[in-house]
């Protein structure tokens, strides 16, 4: 990705175009221009003449030019929010006993509660293709285990898993036309932002989705809303009114052409009395005091829509409102939003450039004006952007919307695949006695669809690029086996170590109805299994075929077996260690025995004290039939007898 972007704000009045690059934590703006769009190419935030609109696009593109490095072919652009339709989704799966929720146990279970969300926007859609909707964004509301809350599902164990999302869909109409819009002006689609998503990333970060805020950017024809809380993004809408309402009530109060009208609202808040001329020829003076009296009423009438529709989303006044684009700058409009949510007056504000304090140049412009654009700008050198994607699916040619890090679901979910015939869990399981313990665990079958990407092997979180193909590949079903190496990898019984500096993999070995079996043996149902846990160095080092003790002796004492070990030397992971430690999956163990250990009969004592030796008066000792002393020299499976006089 290049290190300089040309973003592009196509706005209902005007095409913002500006020159961004990054350098570290700061955005530099190093170019600004600002067309008014052509009369009736757009309408409420909608392009409606395309050639009208690639003109001034394509204007706007050589006037940047100038400042850049390379001429300008691609451009970041934005989708307004009154284009995006949200959908709530949700999905369950049950859960196989003894099994911990992996994270793409989890990936498969928000893809099926997107699936359930495009189904329902499907539904309420009656008359349109299910793929006329491109999914451009999830949310989790909330995740359960067996029907309570929890934050995060992964590594988990229960009967259920459950999560609720809210899911954002875009037209591709909305798309298509800036797509051709592009086209016409030389110029390709390099990323697509949601305005409203974008906004929020700049004005609302994640640290602050905690409060219950209402984010509404008030442009010429529309005023996009979105509500965070909880941590997350809950809520999109949009009203079909912003500026223009006002300039409306100028242009027909004093005849005046909407763009002069226009103009004289923008300098409401510069001069007292405005100069004007109305489509009659007639040069007008109007004085600013009296052009707010006539506003007052169609201002507050705005207000009172806006605020309609955060109550509506968020089900309630939330605990403030920021108000970003040009729009926001009408007079009087932040006090109108406040008395109707009932909030002080200080908890409804503008945010200009001073918000962006990570964002320099084009000093002119500090207003909110360039709010928008350059939130496209920073989500695309972000990489937070979406990039229109081709890949083919089956070899069909498909095109969806993703983030950079799309996955084969993502695509998937575009292109009306039934992913759940890829995602459903398979319910069949085989029971069995493990260590006296009955665990049950899932059987795989050849007969599931399998997934290629570019012909090796994937799975729906595997990502994807452009150019990609995607192969979904079903096999005809069968009974399912179960090996014995799947019930290790199940149970987590491989303990991947570093032994002495080599890497190797410790398995115990295993019995199957009180039989050693190969890790290729085909278990059945009901079948015993019994092992004895890689739990202490010592047992490592033995299932990874490493000698242990070989300096140790059995002897007899007074007819009964004593182990004398000799030294050894033990590290677990650069420290002092054991044979007893506990080993856990990735130490590291270095061992090394003592060479050519010799033992005395003194050495039984740390191993065999039968009494406290502060009461031991003598100790007499016979070594095979034969009277010893303290140093006599013992080995392997002699004969000891030792008698003990107290003290008195």
């Amino acid at each position: 990705m290049r290190e300089t972007v040309f973003a592009l704000d196509i706005g209902t009045r005007k095409v913002a175009g500006l020159l961004m690059k990054k350098d570290g934590e700061h955005y530099i703006i190093q170019n600004v221009v600002l067309k008014e769009q052509l009369p009736n190419a757009m309408q409420d935030g909608q392009i409606h003449d395309i050639p009208k609109v690639a003109q001034v696009i394509k204007q706007v593109a050589q006037e940047i030019a100038v400042c850049a490095d390379a001429p300008i072919t691609e451009a970041a652009v934005a989708a307004a929010g009154r284009s995006l339709k949200t959908q709530l989704g949700q999905a369950t799966i049950k859960l196989v006993p003894n099994q911990e929720i992996s994270a793409q146990d989890l990936n498969d279970l928000e893809l099926s509660a997107v699936a359930d969300a495009l189904d329902k926007m499907n539904h309420y859609q009656v008359q349109t293709s299910i793929d006329t909707y491109l999914c451009v964004g999830y949310s989790i509301i909330q995740s359960y285990l067996d029907d309570q809350p929890i934050q995060n599902l992964v590594g988990h164990q229960g009967y259920s898993a459950s999560v609720d999302v809210i899911a954002t869909f875009l037209p591709r109409i909305v798309v298509d036309s800036l797509t051709t819009a592009l086209r016409l002006a030389g110029l390709e689609m390099l990323s697509l932002t949601l305005e409203p998503i974008a906004a929020m990333n700049a004005i609302i970060p994640q640290s602050m989705r905690m409060l219950n805020l209402a984010l509404v950017d008030v442009g010429a024809g529309t005023s996009d809303i979105a509500i965070t809380a909880g941590g997350t993004v809950k809520a999109f809408g949009m009203i079909a009114q912003a500026g223009d309402l006002i300039t409306k009530k100028i242009a027909e109060h004093y005849l005046l052409d909407f763009m002069e009208a226009e103009r004289v609202k923008r300098m409401l808040n510069q001069k007292a009395d405005v100069k004007c001329t109305d489509v009659l020829g007639n040069a007008v003076e109007i004085a600013s005091q009296e052009v707010l009296e006539l506003i007052r009423p169609t201002t507050a009438q705005l207000a009172a829509e806006i605020a309609e529709e955060i109550l509506v989303l968020n089900d309630g006044s939330p605990k403030g409102v920021i108000l970003i684009g040009g729009g926001s700058l009408t007079p009087g409009l932040e006090q109108e939003i406040a008395q109707q949510l009932e909030l002080a007056p200080n908890l409804v504000r503008i945010r200009d450039r001073s918000s962006l304090s990570k964002v320099q140049g084009a000093e002119d412009y500090l207003g909110p004006q360039l709010i928008t654009p350059i939130c496209i700008g920073c989500n695309h050198l972000d990489q937070s952007a979406m990039s229109l994607q081709k890949i083919t699916i089956n070899g069909e040619t498909v095109q969806f919307l993703r983030l950079f890090n799309a996955t084969v679901g993502d695509a998937l979910l575009n292109c009306s695949y039934n992913i759940e015939d890829l995602i459903k869990t398979n319910r069949q399981t085989l029971t069995l006695s493990v260590n006296q313990q009955s665990l049950t665990i899932p059987v795989s079958h050849s007969g599931q669809p399998r997934i290629y990407v570019n012909d090796q092997p994937a799975f729906l979180h595997t990502e994807i690029k452009g150019g990609d193909r995607i192969e979904i590949k079903t096999g005809d079903a069968d009974s399912g086996t179960v090996t014995l190496k799947d019930a290790v990898d199940y149970l987590k019984l491989t303990k991947r170590l570093v032994i002495n500096g080599k890497p190797v993999t410790a398995v115990p070995q295993i019995k199957v109805n009180n039989q050693i079996q190969p890790l290729t043996a085909v278990l059945s149902d009901g079948d015993h299994l019994v092992y004895q846990p890689i739990d202490t160095v010592a047992v490592a080092l033995q299932a990874a075929g490493v000698a242990v003790q070989p300096n140790a002796i059995v002897v007899h004492v007074n007819n009964q077996p004593l182990k004398l070990q000799g030294p050894v030397r033990v590290q677990v992971n650069g420290e002092p260690g054991a044979l007893e430690q506990a080993v856990k999956d990735g130490d590291r163990i270095e061992y090394q025995p003592q060479p050519d250990t010799r033992f005395i009969l003194a050495d039984i004592f740390r191993v065999y004290q039968p009494e406290q030796l502060d009461q031991v008066k003598q100790v007499k000792f016979w070594l095979n039939g034969q009277p010893a002393g303290y140093t006599d020299y013992i080995k392997d499976g002699d004969q000891i007898e030792l008698k003990i006089d107290h003290k008195d």
